[in-house]
């Protein structure tokens, strides 16, 4: 579609006057009317009815103005961008996995922000993934890198930048006799079953709170097992167990069953990474990198 003719049809329409429509454009009507000619040709649609009344756009005419609108928008943006020259040639893609669980936390919204912020002409490709997905992407090239929770060991060939630490909570049935406690202590907390990550799931996150117990000596006795934090919190809910998790995240899951206190080990965090390929990175991911480390970041707690 030849773009000039739309930009005469925009006008005309706007016109509903050939004579007018062509001093706007700087040209003479014949080249306006041959111009509307060869784009009903091309459309195979009417677009404008030429009475001795003067000229009337048509139905269909009518409804296709804002669509030409549209395209000569994107148009138009589409030069800016080419004539850019700080403009990122490649897509940054980033991965969320879903072992942030609760991605809508203030943290990492505020960090997305932030990003958007540094790099406004950045082409920024976020993408929700499980936590095995989001690894196999970074790991196929698919994507320059992923942001997990608990991402510090995840293989020799991918680097974890830490992001932030949260504080991991626990969760506790409203009624529940830890529940009276300002602060949960981890050996009270290891004495009743707890609602575990899924073994199906090869995420890191729960791993922070098994090595803690096997370095108290305990064992883990297992309620029932959760795919996610909203299967926790229903199970605990239900009394199946007790649950744990990020204290970020339990700031935007509620229940009205349900209390959450601080454990009494302030070691007992959940790490958030970003995790790329060790063999490499691009330009994009570079320089988010870089902004990682130089940036004084004033994220809410």
């Amino acid at each position: 579609m030849n773009i000039r003719y739309l930009q005469y049809f925009v006008v005309l329409a706007e016109e509903q006057h050939y004579q007018r429509a062509a001093e706007r454009l700087g040209i003479e009507q014949s080249p306006l009317s041959r111009a509307i000619k060869a784009l009903e040709a091309e459309l195979r649609v009417k677009l404008f009815h030429r009475t001795s009344k003067g000229t009337r756009i048509t139905p269909v005419g009518a409804a296709f103005v804002d669509d030409a609108r549209r395209i000569l928008s994107a148009v138009d943006q589409g030069w800016r961008t080419l004539k850019n020259e700080d403009v990122f040639t490649e897509p940054l893609r980033i991965s969320l996995a879903d072992t942030t669980l609760g991605l809508a936390n203030a943290r990492l919204s505020a960090w997305l922000a932030q990003v958007r912020e540094a790099f406004p002409q950045a082409d920024l490709r976020l993408t929700e993934q499980s936590y095995n997905e989001a690894l196999r992407d970074v790991r196929a090239g698919q994507a320059d890198a992923a942001i997990v929770q608990g991402g510090l060991s995840n293989g020799a060939d991918l680097v974890s930048a830490p992001l932030w630490h949260d504080p991991i909570v626990a969760v506790l049935p409203r009624a529940h006799e830890l529940a009276e406690l300002a602060v949960v202590g981890l050996e009270a907390f290891m004495r009743h079953p707890l609602i575990d990550c899924s073994p199906a799931s090869e995420a890191a996150s729960s791993s922070v709170v098994h090595e803690r117990f096997a370095r108290l000596g305990g064992e883990l006795i297992t309620g029932e097992y959760a795919s996610t934090v909203l299967g926790m919190v229903a199970l605990v809910a239900a009394g199946f167990g007790l649950g744990f998790a990020g204290q970020l995240q339990m700031q935007v899951l509620r229940h009205p069953d349900l209390v959450v206190r601080p454990f009494d080990d302030p070691e007992l965090v959940f790490t958030t990474s970003l995790v790329y390929r060790n063999d490499g990175t691009g330009a994009g991911l570079a320089e988010l990198l870089a902004w990682c480390g130089d940036a004084e970041q004033s994220l809410p707690v």
